[in-house]
């Protein structure tokens, strides 16, 4: 969800302080403005009532001050129709009208699109509504500034998940992912992290997808952003039961419950949807009297909805649990009624939906000759929906085979231009061949002096290497088995009064532990470089104001000295950008490709000038990460902007 925008202002007391102090006042005296602030500065915009209220002040301002206050009113009125969907009828209008405003900002005509866009193909999911506004705001993309663009790319990440382009899907995603961490808008790249996790469910990585979701979640819950943190919920407990891992699944359903009747959270929207997903689980575990009461939960939320396509959806589902604890005949006259209606529309779609749901209510009361008939209903219309589904498929093939035919075409008659190009270009190459050739055995000679003195260079750097690691693993084992063991008999020796001295020998002999892993890490060698970098990031999120996450496919592709050096590494470049960067934000991800085992170290922090860090006197933490690599035969590159510093690893495998 596009939960990256700012809900909840008090669009009153906004749209006051801009009346007294910048747009003029609107018809009628400052006098009079006050007193109607007075009146309805304490309500909230949330019935129908306080919607034509927002609407009715908006219009008695001049249409010059527009341009200052569109943006809060159009935020207020959507975050209100995207809970309360029955209120569309007058807040889309009212919202497309403001759209068509001469005097406001491309900006704000291009944020009321998308939210139009954003109702349409997240609140009920009707894409073919929602494409004409977005292709409208389309038209100002080029005027749009960073934020708006944001909220541009995640919706057409959503529009391109729907149809299953999910190529596209991911490119759109990471550009309002890019954006996010470019402004330091940790909400918004949390948020857009989640949509990018949908390509992985798409794809059927939902344990994936479910790991990515979880992350978000730390950062929502640790913020108490429970706006956002009920979708995270909502996420995470379809991608367990994607995996039919069906407790894990209710378990995040229920807390996203709990955010409704405990921490004031309104959207009877998302509610309805949280029991009716718990019901459908419990129904399909035979849990019927647990399937029963939740679908009941579900109806309460109906009432503020009042949305047809709800209660119909709400009849359809919940009827197969009541069908085991009581009679559902009003619910199968309504359901049969559905019948006629969706056979003269010609809506397959509904057919099907009714069959099953009829198919399955029958089955509840054992009534097994209707139930199969109707299943057999549903199997036929399934199988003939398919079948136009791939009618179409195969006529957008066809479409495209005529394009990339014209595009050939064009590609042959340039591929002859180029052809000429080259025959003159290849008796230029000649010439300039013949003359580089001295030139290269000169410059060839001075490589092979220049390749022994590094390998020189680099074996006294190795040797180094291991000389500070025995070093190092000799006074760790020093500090752990002698100064330790010394300060623990004393301890134990001092008489029980002494209390505050035994307390303050271990704090020094934990300090001192502390510094031998430091020196020494002994937890890599015994769980392994991927769990020990996954702890040493979670470590240093506990301890420090930061989101660390870690992403690691490795398949113990290096030595014992390998996976040392590049735990190294990582652990100075993260300590790195807890001193210095002021990032939001990291990420460490670590994978193998034919040669190498790559580790990148990305934050959304300050950055630097990296040539003048280099040759600082200061920069012996970055010249320490080059020379390391060096030393293995691999390499380290370093990037840096004022969106965030990447540092790039590569160290041959041990087959590589």
């Amino acid at each position: 969800m596009q939960s990256d925008w700012c809900f909840g202002r008090n669009l009153f007391a906004f749209l006051f302080l801009l009346i007294i102090t910048g747009c003029g006042n609107p018809k009628g005296n400052k006098s009079q403005c006050i007193t109607e602030y007075k009146k309805i500065s304490t309500q909230q915009v949330v019935t129908l009532k306080d919607v034509y209220k927002t609407m009715r002040l908006y219009d008695s301002i001049d249409e010059a001050c527009h341009s200052n206050i569109a943006q809060p009113v159009i935020n207020d009125l959507f975050t209100v129709v995207y809970s309360y969907q029955t209120y569309d009828t007058v807040i889309i209008p009212f919202l497309n009208k403001i759209a068509e405003e001469k005097n406001i900002s491309v900006q704000d005509r291009s944020i009321a699109l998308l939210r139009i866009t954003t109702y349409y193909l997240y609140g009920l999911q009707d894409k073919e509504k929602a494409v004409p506004y977005l292709e409208r705001a389309t038209r100002y993309f080029p005027e749009m500034n960073d934020s708006v663009k944001k909220v541009y790319y995640s919706i057409n990440g959503e529009l391109s998940v729907e149809q299953s382009n999910l190529k596209e899907a991911a490119r759109y995603y990471l550009k309002a992912i890019e954006i996010a961490e470019k402004q330091k808008d940790s909400s918004a790249l949390m948020s857009n992290l989640s949509n990018y996790s949908t390509v992985y469910s798409r794809m059927r990585e939902y344990k994936k997808a479910a790991e990515i979701k979880k992350e978000v979640l730390k950062y929502f819950l640790n913020k108490k952003d429970y706006n956002n943190l009920i979708y995270g919920y909502i996420g995470v407990g379809t991608e367990y039961g994607l995996l039919r891992d069906y407790d894990s699944a209710i378990h995040y359903f229920l807390l996203g419950i709990d955010l409704v009747e405990n921490k004031g959270v309104v959207n009877p929207n998302i509610a309805f949807s949280l029991y009716t997903n718990i019901g459908g689980i419990n129904l399909g575990l035979s849990r019927y009297d647990s399937a029963a009461y939740y679908y009941s939960k579900a109806k309460e939320q109906l009432a503020a909805l009042k949305n047809e396509d709800h209660e119909r959806f709400y009849i359809m589902s919940s009827a197969p649990a009541f069908a085991k604890v009581r009679s559902v005949e009003p619910e199968l006259k309504i359901i049969k009624g559905y019948l006629d209606e969706y056979s003269k529309n010609n809506d397959y779609q509904g057919l099907s939906n009714v069959n099953y749901a009829l198919y399955h209510i029958y089955f509840m009361q054992d009534d097994y000759h209707q139930s199969l008939r109707h299943f057999i209903t549903y199997d036929s219309l399934k199988s003939l929906i398919a079948d136009e589904e791939n009618q179409q498929y195969v006529a957008e093939m066809d479409a495209k085979y005529e394009t990339q035919k014209k595009q050939l075409k064009i590609e042959v008659q340039q591929r002859e231009i180029k052809k000429q190009r080259a025959i003159t270009g290849l008796l230029i190459a000649v010439l300039l061949v013949l003359a580089l050739s001295t030139a290269l055995f000169f410059a060839r000679q001075k490589l092979k002096r220049n390749k022994r003195e590094a390998d020189l260079q680099q074996q006294f750097t190795r040797k180094l290497m291991e000389n500070t690691e025995e070093e190092r693993i000799r006074i760790a084992r020093d500090l752990h088995d002698g100064v330790s063991q010394e300060l623990m008999i004393l301890k134990n020796q001092m008489p029980n009064e002494n209390q505050a001295h035994k307390q303050r020998i271990d704090a020094i002999i934990n300090e001192i532990r502390l510094i031998s892993r430091d020196l020494h890490p002994v937890m890599l060698e015994k769980i392994g470089l991927k769990a020990s970098v996954e702890h040493i990031c979670n470590q240093l999120m506990e301890a420090n104001m930061i989101f660390i996450s870690s992403e690691i496919d490795y398949n113990n592709s290096l030595d014992k000295n390998g996976e040392l050096q590049m735990f190294r590494m990582i652990q100075e470049a993260l300590n790195n950008i807890i001193k210095y960067s002021q990032a939001q934000a990291a990420k460490v991800t670590i994978n193998e490709n034919a040669k190498y085992v790559v580790a990148e170290i990305i934050d959304n922090g300050n950055g630097f000038d990296v040539e003048a860090a280099m040759n600082s006197k200061n920069s012996f933490g970055l010249l320490n990460l080059k020379e390391r690599s060096k030393a293995l035969n691999g390499k380290t590159s370093i990037s840096s902007s004022t969106s965030g510093t990447k540092i790039k690893i590569e160290i041959p495998k041990i087959n590589g």
